[in-house]
C-alpha cells in the first residue's frame, strides 16, 4: 500500500486550516489597533505594512514548509534504524501501562498538572518515559490494525485524552481529529470539485464546532499561565480557537519587542538557552541545576506580562523565532540550525523504522514538519514530544513490542 495524492487531502484541510486562521487573525489585527489572541489587552505599534509583511512571509513559510515534507518525506535517512516488527497488541497493553503509570503520578503528585508548581524527585524518571512522542505512533499503527483490540485501543485512547486534559492541553482534539480524517480518506473517494470544498470550507467548519469545545478549555490555559481565570462567550471561543491555531499576534510581539527582549535575555545570560532547553524535560536538577531559564517563546510574552510563569510557552513561528535568536547571538543562531536539522534527521529515522509499509507513518512526519515551523523551540517540539521515543525503546524492545526485521 502505497502513500498516494489521495491520503494528503488530510495534510492540505490541515495545512488550510491553520492559514485560514492565520488570515483571519492578521486581517483582524489590520482592520483594529490592538493585538489578537494572548496579547489583546495590548496596543501594537507596528506600521500597517510591517503587519503585512509579517503575516506574507508567515503564509508563505507554511507552504515551504509543506513543500520541505513532499520533498523529503519518502527519502530515507543513511543512519536510518532498521525497520522494526511491531508487535501490534504488546504495544497496546505497553503503552496503556506507560500511560496509567503517567496518569497516577500526575494525580498523586500534581507534577505536570494544570496549575500546579509541585515538584517531585521522580520527575526525570517520569520525564523519561514520556508517552507524547509515541502517542502518534500508537494511533496510526494500532487504529485499523487487525491485530489491534479495539476496545483497548478506545479506552487507552480516552484515558490519554483525560490525562492531556488534566495537563492543560487540548490540542490532543485536533490531533486525533485528523488522525481520524486520514484513515477516512483512506476508504473515501472524491471528484476534484468535492476535494476543493472540503479544503476551503472544512476548516470553517473545524472552528466553528471546536469552539465550542475551547469554550470550556480556554479559562483553565489562562490561569496555568497565570493571567487569571475568566468565563468566555461562545463567539469568544470561536475567535481563542482561531487565535490558538495560529502564532501571528506572538510573532508581530516578538517584532515589535526585540530590544526588551534582547534586555531580558542578557539579564539572565544564560549561553545556548534553546540547545539546554532540549535537555531540560529529562535532566535531573543535580545535572542541570539552572533549570529555570526562560526559553525565547517565554521571553516574547514575558515583555508584555513581566509576572508570566518561566515554564509556559507560546508559538512564535519558525522565521520571527529564528528572527529573535539571530538578533540575540549570531553563533548560537548557527548552532540551533544545525542541531535542530541532526533532531530532524533523528526523528525521521525512528519514524520511517517503526513503518511496517512505506509511507504508513508519513502523516506523522508531516505533522512534526508543522508543528516545528510554528512552534520552532526545540525544547517544545522534541523535548517535551518526539524525542522521549529514544528513551522508551529498551522498554518496547524487552516487551517484544517491537523488534528487529531480520
Amino acid at each position: 500500500m502505497l502513500y498516494n495524492s489521495r491520503y494528503r487531502l488530510a495534510e492540505k484541510i490541515y495545512l488550510s486550516l491553520y492559514i485560514t486562521s492565520l488570515m483571519l487573525v492578521g486581517i483582524f489585527m489590520m482592520t483594529t489597533t490592538n493585538y489578537s489572541g494572548e496579547l489583546s489587552s495590548f496596543e501594537y505599534l507596528v506600521s500597517s505594512s510591517e503587519l503585512t509583511i509579517i503575516l506574507g512571509y508567515s503564509v508563505l513559510g507554511f507552504i515551504a514548509a509543506y513543500f520541505f515534507y513532499i520533498i523529503t518525506k519518502d527519502k530515507r535517512i543513511a543512519f536510518s534504524f532498521s525497520p522494526f516488527r511491531v508487535n501490534i497488541l504488546r504495544l497496546n497493553i505497553v503503552f496503556g501501562g506507560l500511560l496509567i503509570a503517567q496518569l497516577f503520578f500526575l494525580v498523586l503528585t500534581g507534577v505536570g498538572r494544570i496549575g500546579s508548581q509541585a515538584t517531585n524527585p521522580f520527575s526525570p524518571l517520569f520525564a523519561l518515559l514520556n508517552i507524547d512522542g509515541l502517542f502518534t505512533i500508537f494511533y496510526m499503527l494500532v487504529r485499523k490494525s487487525p491485530c489491534g483490540n479495539r476496545t483497548l485501543f478506545w479506552f487507552t485512547v480516552t484515558i490519554y485524552v483525560i490525562y492531556k486534559l488534566l495537563q492543560g492541553w487540548s490540542g490532543v482534539f485536533l490531533t486525533i481529529f485528523f488522525m481520524e480524517l486520514y484513515f477516512y480518506f483512506q476508504s473515501h473517494t472524491f471528484k476534484f470539485w468535492n476535494r476543493i470544498f472540503m479544503v476551503i470550507l472544512l476548516p470553517l467548519f473545524i472552528l466553528l464546532i471546536g469552539g465550542k469545545i475551547y469554550h470550556y478549555v480556554f479559562p483553565y490555559k489562562l490561569e496555568v499561565r497565570g493571567m487569571g481565570m475568566s468565563q468566555v462567550s461562545y463567539s469568544e471561543s470561536v475567535v481563542n480557537l482561531t487565535n490558538r491555531l495560529t502564532f501571528f499576534p506572538v510573532a508581530v510581539g516578538a517584532y515589535e519587542k526585540d530590544l526588551e527582549i534582547q534586555h531580558l535575555a542578557f539579564q539572565d545570560g544564560t549561553f545556548l538557552r534553546e540547545i539546554k532547553g532540549f535537555f531540560r524535560p529529562f535532566t535531573p536538577r543535580f545535572l542541570m541545576d539552572d533549570k529555570d531559564f526562560r526559553s525565547i517563546n517565554n521571553l516574547v510574552m514575558q515583555s508584555f506580562f513581566p509576572s508570566i510563569e518561566g515554564s509556559t510557552s507560546s508559538d512564535i513561528g519558525l522565521i520571527m523565532y529564528v528572527y529573535t535568536l539571530f538578533k540575540l547571538n549570531v553563533g548560537e543562531t548557527i548552532v540551533w540550525l544545525v542541531f535542530t536539522f541532526m533532531l530532524l534527521l533523528f526523528n525521521k529515522a525512528i519514524i520511517d523504522a517503526f513503518e511496517q509499509y512505506k509511507g504508513q507513518l508519513n502523516f506523522i512526519y508531516f505533522l512534526l514538519i508543522m508543528k516545528l515551523y510554528y512552534t520552532a523551540s526545540p525544547e517544545m517540539v522534541f523535548g517535551y514530544g518526539s524525542i522521549s521515543i529514544l528513551f522508551l525503546l529498551p522498554l518496547l524492545f524487552a516487551t517484544g513490542s517491537i523488534k528487529f526485521k531480520r
